[in-house]
């Protein structure tokens, strides 16, 4: 998003690799999002715009697993995934943690009250309507 409810990019897609755990599910979702981050980072360049590329997760296993260098007790990532560690350490990528009320990509995975549900439209600059939709046209 660039400012309030200007979608620039969105993605999305099915598993591409099998986890054997939640942890590494999870890293994995952080090695996609940095990867589809450093596209949108090099899409702003070339727009002349110098931006900082910040990841949120709501996930403390897979923030953990970027922010470390190695393996650690996660025993079957494969080391080609461990590039977001580099970029992490050297200050490229910050990684933050969002509590999963503020996470909007929750919105259709865990049950959400119609107050919360509102706000998140809101700030992805939607507003919800009642009534039948006005055609433009008869027939």
């Amino acid at each position: 998003m660039l400012g309030r409810g200007q979608l620039l990019h969105s993605v999305c897609r099915g598993r591409a690799v099998i986890a054997l755990g939640s942890g590494e599910a999870e890293y994995y979702g952080l090695v996609t999002g940095c990867s589809e981050g450093l596209g949108d980072h090099s899409m702003a360049k070339k727009m002349g715009t110098l931006l900082n590329l910040h990841v949120w997760m709501d996930a403390a296993d897979g923030t953990a697993i970027g922010s470390r260098r190695g393996l650690g007790k996660v025993k079957h990532i494969d080391t080609i995934f461990l590039w977001v560690q580099d970029l992490t350490s050297s200050g490229n990528i910050t990684l933050g943690k969002k509590h999963t009320s503020e996470n909007y990509a929750d919105v259709l995975t865990k049950p959400v009250d119609a107050t919360m549900l509102r706000c998140i439209m809101l700030a992805m600059g939607f507003e919800c309507l009642s009534g039948r939709a006005v055609l433009g046209y008869t027939i």
